[in-house]
């Protein structure tokens, strides 16, 4: 079957298929509708996404959701989760809230008690900042807490689901069994890309016995357009999958940055030199094209704070040879 009849067959319109093929609406329709691309690779590419689709959609019900916090975690979980599910994004920022409504079909509202006192409403997830404290060398977890204290002022049942970035033990600190924790591994740059193709699901909880997980996992599974693995632990063990995953790439970073450096000074060829150690497959070829330094929002917090954690002079000298890359370009 050519592209056409394979989307067809599939019961896909072409917005949806471009999206399950990673592809902009614009290539995917010269693609199906341009015979000059019938036997090129990004053609052929399509052809077998689609042909291994298979749709998760029929082991969700739909769920009442509301998701506070509208930056780039909570409006792509917002726009991944919309087709099959009823969503308010919450977000305390006025501007933030008029725009969505303006241009998005996301409802979205500014913070308010009352829309907690549905007890009808499935879950209830937290996408809110924690950054860096530097005077507890921890991640500050006050928004987070605030808006749980005001969650559970008006509802205590509620399942809330953090995707907030949180210390290891934080979630089991808050002894509420209620409470799932469920990291996200997004790309600020390709967040929605990234939430419908996630690498896995992970989800912690102290209380196994919650049929609400088996719920939760459903719900994420039915909006993606690819199989991720899941897996289920403790809080603490999810927590810790976010932070030293943070923490590898962080490190993936310097590494090769190092390698820069010292070849610069040594009159060798950066290229040669990684493109040699990368046939390794232990080590693989990606995520190793030197930089001024990882920033953006995560890495840099996130391996301070797990730095102060684990007390580990492999994961605080990655701080450290990240900072001294960066002076390097002042």
């Amino acid at each position: 079957m050519n592209l056409k009849e394979v989307r067809i067959s599939k019961k896909l319109n072409q917005t949806e298929a471009s999206n399950i093929c990673g592809v902009s609406i614009r290539t995917y329709k010269r693609l199906e509708n341009d015979y000059k691309y019938l036997n090129s690779g990004k053609y052929l590419d399509c052809v077998n996404k689609l042909n291994q689709y298979e749709s998760n959609k029929n082991i969700n019900d739909i769920c009442k959701i509301i998701i506070v916090g509208a930056g780039y975690v909570g409006y792509s979980l917002a726009t991944v989760l919309k087709d099959n599910n009823e969503i308010i994004l919450v977000d305390s920022n006025v501007d933030r809230v008029n725009k969505l409504n303006k241009e998005s079909n996301i409802k979205a509202i500014l913070p308010n008690n009352d829309i907690y006192l549905d007890k009808d409403i499935d879950f209830i997830f937290i996408c809110v900042p924690t950054n860096y404290d530097e005077n507890s060398g921890l991640l500050d977890t006050s928004i987070v807490k605030e808006v749980i204290n005001n969650i559970r002022c008006v509802n205590n049942k509620v399942i809330i689901v953090i995707k907030s970035t949180c210390n290891i033990g934080f979630t089991s600190s808050l002894k509420d069994n209620n409470i799932i924790y469920c990291p996200e591994f997004l790309r600020e740059k390709t967040a929605v890309e990234d939430m419908r193709r996630p690498s896995r699901i992970i989800i912690g909880c102290n209380n196994m016995k919650n049929n609400k997980i088996k719920k939760l996992n459903n719900l994420l599974l039915s909006s993606v357009y690819n199989h991720p693995h899941s897996l289920i632990m403790t809080s603490k063990e999810a927590e810790a999958v976010k932070l030293f995953s943070n923490a590898y790439l962080a490190m993936r970073v310097a590494y090769f940055n190092e390698l820069d450096s010292f070849a610069n000074d040594n009159d060798i060829n950066t290229n040669n030199v990684i493109n040699g150690v990368s046939l390794d497959p232990r080590i693989g070829d990606y995520y190793n094209k030197p930089s001024i330094g990882y920033s953006g929002k995560c890495l840099p917090k996130d391996t301070l704070a797990l730095s102060h954690l684990t007390n580990s002079d492999l994961i605080s000298s990655i701080h450290l040879s990240n900072e001294k890359r960066k002076k390097r370009f002042k």
